[in-house]
């Protein structure tokens, strides 16, 4: 019985024996294939890594380049936005200096035209005095010549009616002095 005993614990030893070479065996591939697998995992990580790098490196590349652009951008705004303001500033001043021309000038027709107005009304109201006055003074002659023509007719008549009658006894006498001649 111990020698069944022993074998049977020989044989049971056996099996623990190859169960444990085959749990070692299975534990070796095991940790070679965890280990080739984390190997690959550590190769792929450093693959991404890798990559990770190249796309923040491109990234960055990027990003600096839009910063530049838009820098760039602002600038550019920023010299148009000055253009802008310089171009309103020149245009305010060219419309300003021509308003006050037009202002200027508007002041100096309207008052060039008020004295020519009143030089015109000062012709006008002087015309009016003499032609006023002349009338009156046309009329005082009118007047006066006719009372003189009146004066001359009247002393015409008397002359006429004087002469008449001096012409008259011019004839008596003649005729007179014939009748004495005669007689």
């Amino acid at each position: 019985k111990d020698l069944e005993a022993l074998r049977k614990v020989h044989d049971k030893h056996a099996s623990i024996e190859e169960r444990l070479e085959y749990i070692e065996k299975t534990l070796g591939d095991s940790a070679d294939k965890h280990s080739q697998e984390l190997a690959a995992a550590h190769a792929k990580i450093e693959h991404l890594h890798g990559r990770l790098q190249e796309e923040r490196s491109a990234r960055e590349a990027h990003h600096g380049s839009l910063g530049d652009q838009l820098q760039e951008h602002h600038r550019a705004r920023e010299v148009h936005h000055a253009s802008m303001q310089e171009r309103l500033a020149y245009l305010e001043s060219v419309i300003g200096d021509t308003a006050d021309k037009h202002a200027r000038d508007l002041d100096k027709h309207s008052n060039e035209s008020r004295a020519k107005h009143a030089n015109l009304e000062e012709r006008l109201n002087f015309l009016e005095q003499n032609m006023g006055d002349s009338a009156d003074k046309h009329m005082q002659d009118r007047v006066a010549l006719h009372s003189r023509l009146d004066q001359l007719q009247s002393r015409f008549a008397e002359e006429r009616v004087a002469r008449d009658a001096h012409h008259g006894s011019i004839q008596e006498q003649l005729a007179a002095e014939k009748d004495s001649r005669d007689g």
